[in-house]
């Protein structure tokens, strides 16, 4: 089993409700980990790109000499006995990512971030498109193999002149563009052609296949009174089970599980924390997610 909490950016074994902070991580790739080499190919894995063409659009830091000012005058201001204006800091631009993967191999990246953003890395271009819109996409970028034809250059003394030759490798392209209907860290589960994320704030949207046009978003979990508060995979089955624990009402304290589809069934369940009291964090709330499971009968525990 896989333990997962929602709140974080980066493909760790285990996610911690609240890191938050943005972090590059080892990609597994047929040839080995890109992060080795000093520059990334944008065709092979376009996270390192997205995030240098992403930091094209946020506001530079402030003046220092102009802060001194500034800081001086709210000085002035506090000794005068007079209020200091409140600041109003800039709003980052949003970048957030999620991986999916498939025998340990990186299969698709999903990023939510400017579409400035990604149509550059489309591109190949290293600065955004001033053209392109700058409102919020989760691109869904996947691995696809692809064929490129060399051409001989004689000056090398390499194959005959005019010769070619060609060698397969994989890159990612933009495949699919999500309408989004949250701007915060998520965690992804495919499922067949559709994308279930469960948000730092506890929610559960679908995406679902579309015709024509961009997908869209459909609430599926949307209770402030309920939120999602951490989930555990099975590995065997490939089963995910979203966990959290009421906040407020008749059932306020009642932890309850459920399984992440399109139409989720949620199931209450006990747990006496005294199980885990000597358990440290996160394998104490593992441990208390694991054996709810196995009480309801969701999972079986292999014998050793």
């Amino acid at each position: 089993m896989w333990f997962v909490l929602p709140g974080t950016s980066f493909p760790d074994g285990v996610r911690k409700y609240d890191q938050t902070f943005f972090s590059f991580a080892s990609i597994a790739y047929e040839r080995g980990e890109y992060d080795q080499y000093p520059e990334f190919d944008a065709r092979a894995n376009p996270l390192a790109f997205l995030y240098r063409v992403y930091q094209h659009t946020v506001p530079p830091p402030p003046d220092p000499d102009e802060e001194l000012r500034r800081r001086d005058e709210e000085i002035r201001l506090l000794l005068r006995g007079k209020k200091v204006p409140e600041r109003k800091l800039p709003k980052l631009p949003s970048f957030s990512f999620d991986f999916e993967l498939q025998n340990n191999y990186f299969r698709r990246l999903f990023v939510l971030t400017s579409e400035r953003v990604q149509r550059a890395v489309e591109k190949g271009m290293k600065e955004p498109d001033a053209g392109s819109p700058d409102r919020l996409t989760l691109g869904v970028w996947e691995h696809r193999t692809v064929k490129h034809i060399y051409r001989f250059n004689p000056s090398f003394h390499i194959g005959p002149p005019g010769g070619r030759d060609s060698v397969k490798t994989t890159k990612m392209i933009l495949v699919d563009e999500i309408v989004p209907s949250f701007d915060e860290p998520f965690w992804v589960v495919p499922r067949d052609k559709s994308y279930f994320f469960v948000t730092d704030s506890g929610k559960l949207f679908v995406s679902r296949p579309v015709v024509k046009g961009k997908r869209i978003m459909e609430p599926v979990w949307n209770d402030p009174d309920r939120p999602i508060l951490g989930a555990l995979t099975d590995t065997n089955k490939d089963t995910h089970f979203l966990f959290g624990r009421v906040k407020k009402g008749k059932d306020a304290g009642k932890s309850f599980f459920f399984e992440v589809s399109d139409r989720p069934q949620a199931e209450f369940y006990n747990f006496d924390p005294a199980e885990t009291r000597d358990a440290p964090e996160p394998l104490r709330t593992a441990v208390e997610y694991g054996l709810a499971l196995v009480r309801a009968k969701k999972v079986t525990l292999q014998d050793n």
